[in-house]
């Protein structure tokens, strides 16, 4: 009996521990489906309508020829850690790769 009562604890807190963030959960699994209409040459407004919500994390710099880079990462995997970074120079998409994430980012708590 004891043993059971163990074994079941030990799945419980498994099992808990899986899903710590349910707010990041849930961002990547709608960004997940989202992501795939994502393409090189949109434009930042146009990406943002795909995704229907700001990025998780933003990066911006300057590049040596003058341009302007900006990358958007949005969470696309929660159990594997990876976020999908997108790249804007200029203000168009030149890259959309997967990318390691850090567990930052905004995510909004539903209501």
């Amino acid at each position: 009996m004891i043993r059971s009562i163990l074994a079941l604890l030990f799945a419980a807190s498994v099992a808990a521990g899986c899903n710590t963030n349910p707010a990041a959960f849930e961002a990547s699994k709608v960004n997940k489906v989202a992501i795939v209409n994502v393409k090189l040459g949109q434009t930042m407004e146009q990406v943002r309508a795909i995704m229907g919500r700001p990025p998780e994390s933003t990066a911006e710099s300057l590049l040596d020829d003058g341009a302007h880079q900006t990358t958007w990462n949005y969470l696309t995997d929660y159990h594997n850690e990876t976020n999908t970074a997108i790249t804007f120079r200029n203000g168009k998409v030149v890259s959309i790769a997967p990318a390691r994430w850090l567990g930052n980012g905004n995510f909004p708590q539903k209501k």
